[in-house]
C-alpha cells in the first residue's frame, strides 16, 4: 500500500467515510471469494428459481387472459 492510500484510509477513518476505491485489495489471494456451496446446492437453487420463474410466467399469462376475457365480456354485455 502506498502513502497516498495510507493517507486516504486515515482520512476516511477520521471522517467516518469508507473509500471504495482505496480499499480495493490488489493481491490475488485477498480477492478470492470462498465458495462453500456444493455443486448440488447450486443446482438445487437454480432449479428452484427456474421453476418459480416458469410458474410466475404461467400465472401472469393466465391472469392476462382473464383480464382480457373480462374486458371483452364487459364490452359485449354493455351493448
Amino acid at each position: 500500500m502506498n502513502s497516498v492510500e495510507h493517507a486516504a484510509r486515515r482520512a476516511a477513518r477520521q471522517s467516518g467515510v469508507a473509500l471504495a476505491a482505496s480499499t480495493r485489495r490488489t493481491n490475488l489471494e485477498e480477492t478470492d471469494m470462498l465458495n462453500n456451496n456444493s455443486p448440488l446446492e447450486s443446482l438445487a437453487a437454480f432449479a428452484i428459481v427456474f421453476a418459480t420463474g416458469i410458474l410466475s410466467t404461467v400465472a401472469l399469462g393466465k391472469y392476462i387472459e382473464k383480464v382480457r376475457r373480462d374486458a371483452q365480456n364487459a364490452t359485449s354485455g354493455a351493448i
